[in-house]
């Protein structure tokens, strides 16, 4: 200003040339420029003037500037405090139009002067994501330096990382996932990178994926951290939102290595998409005969039904792919014959049979006819080495046939104890039950076999169980006059007098079989010598018809009422004189019987 008002024409150029600001306003609120004229110094304010709009120049130059890469025009505008937040018809920053056109000197002079280093245009693109697709290692690497955020999405929701994998730029991928880049994150239509790297057939990004994501990075000789979170593990099976997984696109594009690397790592051979198609479907429809081979290598389910019904055989011949209908059906053929193996080995206890099997086709949970696995048959035939192997290969220790009998159900049944103790250790449910409502506990009492029950009962097993007639297991002991069972279970406390649907008793059931001394034991354990059934027969009418005169005597000692009539009127003795029982109907005669209560 001093300058201005002397007229110092030459020592105005001087501080001009420094960047002297002409906009600044004195006291009195008057520019150099003011002065100028105010004193008539006409040189100085024509050297003023032409500096104000050589500079206003400068100032919206400062994009083109940058696109250009002129260093000394881009500093000239930023001396001369150069809005550098300026955006374009795109809504560009000058940093971006720098990292558009690969200017590193101007994207550094940027970041100097604080330019926002996540600025977004009207994409939502950031300098970033754009070095990531463009492959400019450096340009990203400064970003990175300087905080740039490697997860922020455009308006599509596309990272870096994902345009990068795209691009197959495997150094930026590196370096993004180095600096914490989410390896799960996916666009609008769901892709993640890995997705975004196999559609393009990157084979190299998607092995550093792969190998990021397992915390074993071979590109990178540093320790692991210990501590990362598992959360940052990549989900190999991420689907789009059409369902599609990375293994189901690489085998859709018949890119065999990319599927064998994903088959390698771990991702799911029959994960379907939303019409149902797995990658063998797919494999098999476009008729890539290499990776029919891989996923079927892989034990690929070839019983698959899509939406709309079909099977993998199905596509296969709809889209006349005759050389994989042809892979396809020795497939389905050597499965089927190894699985008859499987099963017959496991039923007749052949142990290395067994082991062979399934080190030719892993299939352990294969079914026979009856929807029986190798488990449940070993079970039920008692091979506790075959049951032992199975159930440490994984077996479904509570898988069911189509009765839904479990392995543990037939062991118990046919009273194979070794079998239960093992397959209750490896977690069978000990009060599953079949169709029948039947449970282990009453399916072993009913057959007889204490030292099942007993095993049974020391793991927790419901001794009220019910099956769907409304039989415990007390009830089936006392049918089938199993003593030591039945001693067994009132020790552990199984209610004496439960009624099934028909209201018959554990009692009622021994009576009428002619089991005296479980009649004898359950009244000892407090049952009730007079129950009736739902049409009024006591036990007394039920032995008495059937002639039993030891349970008789029992139930008399016991003062059972000996005139006591069903619903229709008929008394024990009456039962007994009809089956022409003569010893009972005379034993009763002498107990005060007669044929009306």
């Amino acid at each position: 200003m001093h300058a201005a008002i002397a007229g110092h024409i030459d020592a105005a150029r001087l501080l001009l040339d420094e960047f002297a600001d002409l906009s600044l306003l004195s006291c009195e609120g008057f520019s150099a420029l003011d002065y100028a004229k105010q004193q008539n110094q006409s040189d100085v304010a024509l050297v003023l003037e032409t500096t104000h709009r050589e500079r206003a120049e400068i100032k919206s130059s400062l994009m083109r500037s940058a696109a250009e890469g002129d260093v000394k025009m881009v500093e000239a505008a930023v001396r001369l405090h150069a809005n550098i937040e300026v955006r374009d018809q795109d809504g560009n920053t000058p940093l971006l139009v720098a990292v558009v056109n690969n200017h590193e000197a101007i994207l550094k002079l940027m970041l100097e002067n604080v330019a926002d280093v996540n600025a977004q245009n009207a994409r939502g693109r950031t300098a970033l994501s754009v070095a990531s697709e463009k492959n400019q290692s450096a340009i990203a690497w400064t970003l990175l330096d300087c905080d740039a955020e490697s997860d922020v999405a455009d308006a599509r929701g596309c990272t870096p990382l994902m345009y990068a994998s795209e691009a197959g730029n495997d150094g930026i991928v590196k370096l993004l996932l180095d600096s914490g880049a989410n390896i799960n994150s996916t666009n609008d239509e769901g892709e993640s990178a890995l997705i975004k790297a196999v559609l393009n057939c990157h084979e190299h990004v998607v092995q550093i994926l792969l190998a990021h994501g397992e915390g074993e990075d071979e590109y990178d000789d540093s320790e692991c951290d210990s501590d990362s979170d598992e959360d940052d593990a990549l989900n190999v099976d991420l689907p789009t939102n059409a369902g599609r997984t990375a293994l189901i696109i690489a085998a859709q594009l018949g890119h065999a290595d990319i599927v064998q690397v994903l088959l390698d790592t771990g991702a799911s051979v029959d994960l379907a998409d939303r019409r149902g198609w797995s990658s063998l479907f797919h494999a098999a429809d476009q008729g890539h005969e290499h990776v029919v081979s891989l996923l079927l290598e892989y034990k690929a389910d070839t019983s698959l039904h899509d939406e709309a019904g079909q099977t993998v055989l199905n596509v296969a011949e709809k889209s006349g792919r005759n050389r994989v209908l042809a892979l396809l059906r020795a497939y389905q053929r050597e499965r089927r014959e190894n699985a008859a193996a499987l099963l017959d080995a496991a039923s007749n206890g052949r142990v290395d049979e067994v082991r062979t099997a399934l080190a030719t086709d892993y299939r352990i949970e294969v079914r026979d006819k009856d929807g029986c696995t190798a488990l449940l048959l070993a079970s039920r035939t008692g091979h506790e080495d075959v049951v032992r192997f199975l159930l440490n290969a994984d077996a479904q220790v509570d898988a069911q046939n189509k009765l839904s009998v479990t392995p543990l159900l037939e062991a118990a049944y046919k009273g194979h104890a070794g079998v239960v103790r093992l397959l209750i250790f490896h977690g069978a449910d000990v009060d599953k039950a079949d169709d029948e409502n039947s449970t282990a506990l009453i399916l072993a009492a009913q057959a007889g076999h204490e030292a099942v029950v007993r095993l049974l009962l020391q793991r927790g097993a419901n001794i009220n169980a019910q099956a769907n007639g409304g039989e415990t297991a007390l009830h089936k002991a006392a049918q089938n006059g199993c003593l030591g069972i039945v001693s067994l279970l009132l020790a552990c406390g199984a209610p004496v007098d439960t009624g099934d649907e028909e209201r018959w008793t554990p009692l009622l059931y021994a009576a009428r079989e002619g089991h005296h001394d479980v009649v004898r034991l359950l009244l000892e354990g407090g049952a009730s010598v007079d129950a009736r059934t739902r049409t009024g027969e006591t036990a007394l009418c039920k032995a008495a018809f059937e002639g039993h005169l030891e349970v008789i005597n029992v139930l008399i000692e016991h003062n059972a009422a000996v005139n006591l009539a069903n619903a229709k009127g008929w008394t024990p003795l009456l039962f007994a004189t009809q089956s022409g029982h003569n010893a009972v109907v005379r034993l009763l005669l002498e107990n005060n019987a007669s044929f009306e209560e």
